[in-house]
């Protein structure tokens, strides 16, 4: 039958004789004919008929009932090679992106599939980032080898058409099974890229790795999606370890930030109690410590110049700092930020950022970070909703640190 004579039977049919065909499932097209069907209509002369409208429509539900009221469309999802891209002031990146993909029913579900722990490596994080305000599509583990510095982070995201990695190491392909992966070593860095189902995996290394190693992890992935961990008690939560020099997080970094930030609980009970979100309060040491001198006090509550609530929020953050100095040249700074003022209407989610990874301590009885940094080591502590922190600059325990800390007053005048 052509074209012409399927278009003349529809316009001489008439509408009660579709009135006796019975009543069939509803009828779900997928996105993707959905997609063809709009392209399809948007391509047509602009002053289409109604007629024609329609005739369209009814051959798009007659190819669905003989489909048994059901498409599948068969996608063969891919990742290509797009040649190399020249980022500003960097070298060139080679860049490979998802082809063919499907359009996920539930593009808001990412499943969380498990990775295997790299012997010697610290697991850092395991963020079901989906539910996050940080990213919205996707599933972050990080792992850190404190003995070399090396970092594994392993990203999975809904797969989508033109899903791209850019990385400076031209990757090769492998079978692993029925996946086919992309990876890729060079003397500091290694990357992999991959299809599972509806989810695409992103594998970062910033270190020195070899290809052996890094397909043999990926040939242990567990592809069960791991359940949702109840939350722990510990205050801190850890964030990521990020390049601390560039823009691009794919590319290794000459150096790394940790950070940490507070738990969405720890907010929620800060709501309910007004210990330390008073802004006229500054706390310092009950007495000078021992061998050191008062040196520099900043306080931006002073009644002199105006009220909390009329500064900017910018200024209100922060709130009183004081230095001291010894004899042999040693710095000591309190410094304190008020996490949720009472008078404010929001909050800060300040980070605690370092370049050696933190350490989850206790003063007096309080959640705190320990960082030793290269020539100084910081505190941070929470007292109700008031962040707390002590940095030395010189030689000092951990222990003799935590002690002197312990020794802040916190009584309101």
């Amino acid at each position: 039958m052509t074209r012409e004579e399927i278009r003349r039977a529809f316009r001489q049919a008439h509408q009660e004789e579709f009135a006796a065909v019975p009543e069939r499932p509803t009828i779900h097209a997928s996105p993707q004919f959905q997609q063809k069907i709009g392209r399809l209509l948007g391509t047509a002369p602009r002053h289409m008929s109604k007629t024609k409208r329609i005739a369209v429509l009814l051959l798009a539900a007659v190819v669905l009932l003989l489909g048994g009221c059901t498409v599948y469309q068969i996608v063969n999802a891919s990742i290509q090679y797009n040649g190399t891209f020249d980022y500003i002031n960097l070298e060139s990146e080679h860049r490979y992106s998802v082809a063919d993909a499907a359009v996920s029913e539930d593009a808001c579900h990412i499943p969380h599939y498990q990775f295997p722990d790299p012997e010697g490596f610290l697991l850092l994080c395991s963020n079901d980032a989906g539910q996050d305000y940080l990213y919205s599509v996707a599933c972050v583990d990080q792992w850190y080898n404190p003995d070399t510095g090396d970092v594994l982070t392993l990203i999975q995201q809904r797969q989508y058409n033109g899903l791209e990695l850019d990385c400076p190491v031209q990757l090769k392909s492998t079978q692993l099974g029925d996946i086919t992966v992309y990876y890729g070593c060079g003397e500091q860095e290694a990357y992999a890229f991959w299809l599972y189902g509806q989810s695409a995996m992103k594998l970062n290394y910033w270190g020195a790795v070899s290809e052996e190693q890094l397909l043999s992890w990926i040939q242990q992935m567990d592809y069960t999606e791991k359940p949702a961990e109840a939350s722990t008690d510990t205050a801190w939560e850890y964030y990521c370890c990020i390049p601390g020099n560039a823009m691009n997080s794919d590319r290794p970094p000459e150096e790394m930030e940790f950070r940490y930030y507070l738990n969405q609980e720890v907010y929620q009970q800060m709501e309910e109690e007004d210990t330390g979100r008073d802004a006229r309060a500054d706390y310092n040491f009950s007495t000078v410590p021992e061998g050191f001198t008062l040196t520099q006090a900043q306080n931006e509550y002073s009644p002199d110049e105006y009220s909390p609530d009329e500064k900017p929020a910018s200024a209100r953050t922060a709130c009183a700092a004081y230095t001291y100095e010894n004899a042999g040249g040693d710095r000591l700074v309190l410094s304190q930020t008020i996490l949720m003022p009472l008078s404010g209407s929001g909050h800060w989610i300040l980070p605690v950022s370092g370049s050696r990874l933190g350490e989850e301590v206790q003063v007096l009885g309080m959640d705190g970070i320990y960082i030793r940094e290269e020539a100084s080591s910081r505190l941070i502590w929470r007292y109700g909703g008031r962040q707390m922190e002590l940095t030395y600059s010189g030689e000092i325990s951990k222990e003799d640190f935590i002690a002197l800390a312990e020794t802040v007053d916190y009584t309101e005048e």
